[in-house]
């Protein structure tokens, strides 16, 4: 598909309501809320970054029961706790009753726009700033300005942080304001409409440039199209297939075989190596760069992804 077949096609959309279109909008919306009402951002820490993710993604991936132990868990008054759990029910009512119009292709009920990358934000796997990250979601719930907006999220996205990349932030950020803040998450297993329409994408995995590849979108949207929301491109991103991409460059994206054999005698590594292989996979990272961490903290990671049922290990033994 070329880039003129893109924009015919996104140019069809019509606009979409967040409040109409899926419950995920109302749960990150309402979560950040009730972090607006902390005094002291410091009490925060990976759980409440956990809760607020939990709201984002999918309830194939995150369940609703889950989502409620999440806000359990977080630094929020305990009223507002019971305030957020009231509302993901009435939100799960909404969608069994089936008064969103996004399903994700599911005929079961379900709230949510995007899968999981990861699961959880712990704090023995990476050295995320969650004060702040917190308090910037806030400050940014409060204006509607885009371009001051940016001006808040740059300064505090302005260094890479390990643990966290422009997926996770982006699909938050989205949810809380859709009108200003793009998509960017490669978990979804599409190429790049942004670049593949001529748009200038920088690193687009990584945090530190998420906020100069805002900008760079916002332009091209607001010159070509009437439409506001972002998840109009995640949805025609999805008619792109990375081989039928022929202007622009794909997202950076890791690519791994289907089926990958490690063989080798006895003690040459092969069991030690499926830890570097599978964390790698389900965090989009190349290998070489899963292999230059502590092994104890990849080792740490798949031990929480198979808990989380994101990897099986099975051992045949052959007769």
């Amino acid at each position: 598909m070329n880039r003129a077949q893109i924009i015919e096609n996104l140019s069809k959309y019509e606009e979409i309501v967040p409040s109409e279109y899926d419950g995920s909008y109302e749960l990150v919306n309402e979560i950040i809320k009730s972090y607006s009402l902390l005094e002291d951002f410091s009490v925060c820490n990976y759980k409440d970054l956990d809760a607020i993710y939990g709201m984002a993604v999918g309830t194939w991936n995150i369940k609703v029961d889950k989502k409620k132990e999440r806000i359990q868990k977080t630094s929020l008054p305990e009223d507002e706790k019971e305030r957020l759990s009231l509302i993901i029910d009435k939100v799960w009512d909404n969608a069994c009753y089936e008064k969103y119009k996004n399903h994700e292709g599911s005929k079961s009920p379900s709230i949510g726009m995007f899968g999981a990358g990861l699961f959880t934000f712990d704090k023995n796997s990476s050295d995320i700033d969650c004060p702040s990250l917190i308090k910037m979601f806030t400050e940014i719930d409060a204006i509607e300005d885009d371009i001051k907006m940016y001006n808040i999220a740059e300064p505090v996205l302005s260094k890479p942080y390990k643990g966290i990349g422009a997926g996770a932030v982006s699909v938050i950020l989205h949810c809380l304001k859709p009108f200003s803040f793009p998509i960017m998450n490669r978990n979804m297993g599409h190429g790049s409409i942004f670049s593949s329409l001529g748009i200038h994408i920088e690193s687009a995995t990584e945090i530190n440039t998420y906020i100069s590849n805002c900008r760079n979108i916002k332009q091209y949207r607001d010159d070509n199209f009437e439409f506001k929301n972002y998840r109009i491109f995640d949805i025609e991103a999805r008619n792109l297939d990375d081989t039928e991409i022929i202007e622009g460059k794909k997202m950076n994206q890791i690519q791994f075989d289907s089926n990958t054999i490690l063989y080798g005698p006895p003690g040459t590594g092969k069991t030690y190596n499926t830890v570097n292989y599978a964390v790698a996979i389900i965090e989009g990272k190349s290998l070489k760069e899963v292999k230059s961490e502590e092994y104890s903290s990849v080792k740490e990671r798949y031990e929480k992804y198979k808990e989380a049922d994101q990897i099986a290990f099975t051992t045949f033994q052959i007769g």
